[in-house]
Parts: structure tokens; C-alpha cells; sequence
């Protein structure tokens, strides 16, 4: 009879999205030399209704089936090493499947597809995937230390212990090759957070970059308006306090060469200005380098 597991074709959906569900795969060394502990019949396994089959589901089916007899009934952490062993496993299939995502959020920066442009503004898609990632790694890494510190410890001080040399070899060996896939673990979940940092570090500068360059671009927009005005203001007001008040146009005693006199005075006053303000800003910029050097 065929196990059923998140492989199965036939997989029961009590959701309205789609889930995706992948079997935790387990490493067994020297799996072949072993089919002592594995032969014999499998006891059947009942799904109910409206569940996933999960490798969660069925570990009570096969547990124990590589453990001493003799160093289990000693050694209480011993007993649950299988346990550990599978929380491991599950742990690595996780975090390989964070790597991956974080990747593909990594390459979005080479792509320039991490900032989209709004009304309100520029937001970072990639910047809030790696912010959701970050949170997700800091509970993992928090949850593996507490694994580390539980099997550095074989469970409890006052937790029997196997006292025979071969049984208490055997649990020790156990113990060190959890704790080495534990604190090999919390480094990579570490890691992780680490490049996550530094993916909303560069987000981050990419959004102001993105920013700055949208600041440019109204500066730019401003500059031309602003040329604009300079030819424009000063006809404008000579104008409006002229009128039409000419002995040219027949409604006045002026000669319009004094409207020209005095357009022309008050475009040479605002380049002055103009040209004042210029010098000001360069003396302010060589001083900042004269300052930095």
C-alpha cells in the first residue's frame, strides 16, 4: 500500500487559496546497510477527512525504528532524538526555501524592479518582502537558539543518563551530531537575517536615490519655469504700470521708448540680482571644499 503523503495526487483542498504542502525529507546515513530496522510490514496509516497528509502526521508509524532499545530505555534524550532529528530536517527544507526567495529579491536590485513609482510616492516592494523575511528569520533564529541551548544541555540536568560505556557512547555521539545540525542551522538562519539587512539597506538607498533623482527632475522643471519668469515678470509689471498710455497708440502723452527705457532698467536690475546670487552660492561652495580639505 502507498504511504500517503504531500505527494499524492489525490490531496484534500478545505481552502479557498492555493496550499502547497512538500514532504520533509529525511537523511538516514548508511540507509541501505539498515533494512533490518526497516523490513517487516508498515502499519496502516488512516488520513481523515478534510486533513493534509503531512510527514508530521505519520513520524508515530515509523519512529524509533533506528534507535537502540537498550540506550533508549536509559537515556530519555536519546528517545527523542528522532524528534529533534525531524525538526531539523524541516528546518533546513525552510530556511533553503527562505535562501531562495531572498535571491530572487536580491536579483530584483540588479533588475531595477525594486521601487515602483506612485502618488504617494516610491515604495519599496522588495524592501517590504525582506522586511516580512527579516521577521520571519529573527523567530527562527530565537526558537533555534533555545534548540541549541536544550540539546547542549541533553535535555535536563536531572534527566537519567545511560551509564553503560557502549549506551553512553552511542547517546553522546547522538547528542553532538544535534547539536552540530542545531548550531549549524542557527548560523545559516543568522546569515539569512544578515543579507536581509543589508537587501533593505540597499532598498532603502535605491528608494532615496529614486527620490532624489525624482527631485532632479522638478528642479529641472523648476529652473525653466523660473527662466520663463525672468523674461516675463519684468514685462509684465512694466506694463501693467504703463498701460497703454503711449502718444504711439494714441491714448497717451508718453513715448513708448520710456516703457523700453525702463523694461530694459529692470532687467538689468534683476540680473544683477541674478548675478549676486551666483556668486554668493560659488563662495559658499568653495568654501565647503576648502573646509573638507
Amino acid at each position: 500500500m502507498q504511504t500517503p503523503g504531500p505527494w499524492s495526487t489525490t490531496v484534500t483542498r478545505t481552502h479557498r487559496w492555493k496550499t502547497n504542502i512538500v514532504p520533509t525529507i529525511l537523511h538516514r546515513p548508511r540507509i541501505a546497510l539498515k533494512t533490518a530496522h526497516i523490513s517487516g510490514n508498515r502499519p496502516s496509516i488512516s488520513i481523515q477527512a478534510g486533513q493534509f497528509p503531512q510527514s508530521g502526521s505519520i513520524i508515530h508509524a515509523h519512529y524509533g525504528r533506528f534507535l537502540d532499545v537498550a540506550t533508549s530505555a536509559n537515556d530519555p534524550f536519546y528517545t527523542l532524538s528522532e524528534l529533534f532529528s525531524f525538526c531539523a530536517s524541516a528546518e533546513t527544507q525552510f530556511l533553503n526555501m527562505i535562501e531562495q526567495k531572498i535571491s530572487i529579491e536580491m536579483e530584483n536590485f540588479a533588475r531595477g524592479d525594486n521601487c515602483r513609482m506612485t502618488e504617494e510616492g516610491v515604495h519599496g516592494l522588495t524592501l517590504s518582502n525582506l522586511i516580512y523575511n527579516r521577521s520571519i528569520l529573527d523567530q527562527h533564529v530565537v526558537r533555534l537558539k533555545d534548540c541549541v541551548a536544550f540539546v547542549e544541555g541533553s535535555g535536563a540536568m536531572k534527566w537519567p543518563k545511560a551509564s553503560e560505556e557502549r549506551q553512553k557512547a552511542k547517546a553522546t555521539s547522538t547528542s553532538q551530531a544535534l547539536l552540530a545540525d542545531f548550531q549549524y542551522l542557527l548560523g545559516k538562519a543568522t546569515t539569512l537575517a544578515q543579507t536581509c539587512e543589508r537587501g533593505m539597506g540597499i532598498a532603502s538607498n535605491n528608494a532615496m536615490v529614486a527620490e532624489s533623482r525624482t527631485a532632479i527632475d522638478h528642479a529641472k522643471r523648476m529652473s525653466k519655469l523660473t527662466l520663463l519668469a525672468f523674461f516675463f515678470v519684468p514685462a509684465s509689471f512694466t506694463t501693467s504700470l504703463f498701460g497703454m498710455n503711449f502718444e504711439q497708440f494714441g491714448t497717451g502723452k508718453l513715448s513708448i521708448w520710456a516703457w523700453i527705457v525702463v523694461l530694459v532698467t529692470t532687467y538689468a536690475v534683476a540680473l544683477i540680482m541674478l548675478y549676486v546670487d551666483m556668486v554668493k552660492l560659488w563662495k559658499n561652495l568653495l568654501a565647503a571644499r576648502r573646509d573638507q580639505r
